[in-house]
């Protein structure tokens, strides 16, 4: 029988059962072992990995299943917000995260795999002839901290209106330029930033990034794909929100 993954952290040879996918490491000869991950009865992924000193399962940015085709992330509350003129409020949001495989030679690295736990969809925000294809969900909006899941990363949201009239906020758009991640070892704790919305006007406003939302946690080793020459845009922080809030 698989054995079941209690959190992030080393992985060792053997069957695993991570949400409805089973994987297995095993050994083939010398510093060769065949990974396998099956889905819904179909091999989805299998390859050999080779000279690896540690293997970790780590939290990742929904962005690379199927493919990577946006840095953006579409929140859309469950319920929208009504924020009177001059109000600051905080509450909490929950960001789908994929669980992956990185093997390690030393400090270097390898995503081996990632692994959907739930099924990506995909909008467009903002007008077809400028605005941006994003990750889409929907996260509850929680008053307090909620509990770790598998799954998911949480984060403290601090709105602010800076308007003279009443707005709605329904919707955060988040970018992996900016958004990091972090986990504790053992759980299935992951967080993203403290995340400020600054909004200007009832449609527009200004995501920025601030410390992670949770102490004594740990930053992922950002793959390759997310390491683009940014140096300018880590430097602002910032996401703007031109095409509604």
């Amino acid at each position: 029988m698989p054995a079941s993954v209690n959190g992030y952290g080393d992985i060792g040879v053997g069957e695993y059962s991570i949400g409805d996918n089973m994987v297995s490491i095993v050994s083939v000869s010398g510093k060769k072992f065949l990974y396998k991950r099956v889905s819904g009865g179909v091999v989805v992924c299998e390859k050999i990995i080779a000279g690896f000193t540690e293997l970790r399962l780590v939290p990742l940015y929904p962005l690379l299943y199927p493919k990577y085709i946006t840095d953006y992330i579409l929140v859309e509350l469950e319920k929208t917000i009504d924020i009177a003129p001059g109000i600051e409020i905080d509450f909490y949001i929950e960001v789908p995260v994929d669980i992956a495989l990185y093997a390690y030679h030393g400090r270097e690295f390898r995503v081996i795999d990632s692994i959907p736990l739930s099924k990506p969809k995909y909008t467009l925000y903002g007008k077809p002839s400028e605005g941006v294809i994003a990750r889409y969900t929907r996260s509850p909006i929680h008053a307090n901290k909620p509990s770790p899941a598998m799954g998911k990363a949480l984060g403290c949201v601090k709105a602010r209106n800076k308007t003279r009239e009443w707005v709605t906020l329904s919707k955060i758009l988040l970018s992996a330029d900016n958004l990091r991640l972090h986990y504790r070892e053992g759980s299935w704790m992951a967080c993203i930033q403290d995340i400020e919305v600054n909004i200007d006007s009832p449609q527009t406003a200004t995501v920025t990034y601030s410390k992670p939302s949770w102490e004594d946690v740990k930053p992922i080793d950002e793959p390759p794909i997310f390491r683009q020459p940014r140096i300018q845009t880590r430097l602002i922080l910032r996401t703007d929100m031109l095409w509604g809030i």
